[in-house]
């Protein structure tokens, strides 16, 4: 059985889908940090200021203001970059396993001082991100802790004061506490160390602390909201978030920079300015009532669309004369140039080898559902048959002219087509010409004329 070819079917693009992602307004934006990235920078700063008593010797610093607030514990975890963090986490795998510990100690301290400090809140949506943070630690991260700590120890066996010093002391009893009803899980690891297991194992810790903070992320977002609607901030915190948000403003228009950019080059340069607005546009289907012949409909008739979202009627206007008949699409069919490269010389000489016709089946439309049947616009074969009746197809032409709108009686037509090159005219072609066809009692009749330099088409029969 000969290999016929296939198209792959894409659903395409739109043209917007093409358009240069270094072109966009939004792009790159000159400062890109958020809200909440710049209230925990703030507090970061603010533990590098010292306070200093009368001796004039640093005494606390300046962090202590802000960090009880609940709504600076939320901005450093939805600040907390994670993909920074998994790089980081991958050089430090590659270099140095104690590395590693450090970093996924410090990943544990700082969970554990979300907590902690959530856990003194006086508002209900920093409570109830302190109750969310405990069922990620007791479902999902506590037995990782106790990998951990296992992994730890070994890798202090040996090691001088001068080296990584693993702190895990301190945290709360929560970490310790294995999920309710189940039984405390045995080591991961082997008796004997195994350099390859540990390394491991602290993979594994730390992708489980990765996607624990990730949900944490998405559900500390929704508490933040809430926490900035409350009125319950201390007024240190409340003059710092007030100032972050008026900052927003001029850093919306230091973020307009790069559409003012575009504008400065197609406007001022270019000197390109915008098109006039254009009307909407809608398609109508329009139809006859039953026994009309024909209904005629003159340029500029109003159609009512509905209404705007302001509630404004919404009129469109026929844009020329328009005949509506009694006229129906009976059926469809998309076209298919097969190519087979085992056929030869049609192969070497690009030339289609079958021509198919894909009958859609009726009543075909989508109705708005996403998930309906596509059709290929080409006729493409699939393997599994599934696009409709396949069928070889019949080629031909149709003339259509208004000059053909004919009344009633016995009418002659003509038709002479004029060809560019003689040999184009196949012999095929003159003897399908001269075949008389008696359907509707008309008949054809062909010939070719001057010198096979033109095709002459006759036919005869009733109109109307």
């Amino acid at each position: 059985m000969a290999d016929e070819a296939r198209l792959h079917i894409t659903d395409g693009t739109a043209q917007n889908m093409r358009f240069p992602a270094a072109l966009r307004e939004d792009y790159f934006k000159v400062d890109e940090m958020t809200f909440e990235d710049l209230l925990a920078l703030s507090v970061k700063v603010a533990s590098h200021l010292h306070f200093y008593n009368l001796n004039n010797k640093p005494e606390g610093t300046w962090a202590g203001l802000f960090e009880a607030d609940e709504a600076v514990v939320m901005a450093q975890i939805l600040s907390l970059d994670l993909k920074q963090l998994e790089t980081e986490f991958q050089y430090r795998f590659d270099s140095s396993v104690e590395e590693v510990g450090v970093g996924l100690c410090q990943f544990v301290k700082d969970i554990d001082g979300w907590l902690k400090t959530l856990k003194m809140s006086n508002h209900s949506s920093g409570k109830a991100l302190s109750v969310k943070i405990e069922e990620v630690i007791e479902e999902k991260l506590s037995a990782e802790f106790g990998d951990l700590r296992e992994c730890l120890k070994r890798l202090m066996e040996g090691r001088s004061q001068r080296e990584p010093v693993f702190d895990l002391e301190g945290c709360d009893p929560i970490w310790a506490r294995p999920k309710t009803g189940q039984p405390i899980q045995p080591s991961k690891l082997p008796d004997s160390r195994n350099s390859m297991i540990e390394k491991r194992l602290l993979r594994s810790i730390f992708y489980a602390f990765f996607h624990a903070v990730l949900y944490l992320q998405s559900v500390t977002a929704v508490y933040m909201q809430q926490t900035l609607r409350g009125q319950t901030h201390d007024p240190s915190v409340g003059l710092l978030m007030t100032f972050l948000k008026l900052f927003g403003d001029a850093q919306e228009r230091i973020n307009t920079f790069s559409q003012r950019h575009l504008n400065f080059y197609y406007q001022t340069l270019l000197k390109a300015s915008p098109r006039d607005p254009l009307p909407d546009s809608a398609d109508l289907v329009l139809e006859t009532d039953a026994g009309a012949r024909e209904v005629f409909i003159p340029k500029g008739t109003e159609f009512s669309g509905g209404k705007d979202l302001a509630g404004k009627e919404l009129v469109y206007e026929a844009e020329s004369n328009i005949v509506v008949t009694d006229a129906k699409i009976q059926s469809l069919a998309t076209l298919f140039f097969e190519r087979n490269r085992l056929i030869s010389p049609e192969a070497e000489l690009q030339y289609v080898t079958r021509a198919r016709s894909n009958r859609l089946p009726e009543g075909l439309s989508s109705g708005g559902d996403p998930n309906a049947p596509s059709w290929p616009l080409f006729g493409a074969e699939e393997k599994d048959g599934g696009y409709g009746s396949v069928e070889d197809a019949q080629l031909g032409f149709a003339v259509a002219s208004p000059v053909l709108r004919l009344k009633e009686g016995v009418r002659t037509i003509t038709i002479i087509i004029k060809v560019s090159d003689p040999a184009d005219i196949d012999p095929m072609i003159t003897r399908a010409l001269q075949e008389v066809d008696a359907q509707g009692g008309g008949e054809k009749v062909g010939a070719v004329l001057d010198n096979e330099s033109y095709l002459r088409m006759a036919g005869c029969g009733r109109v109307g």
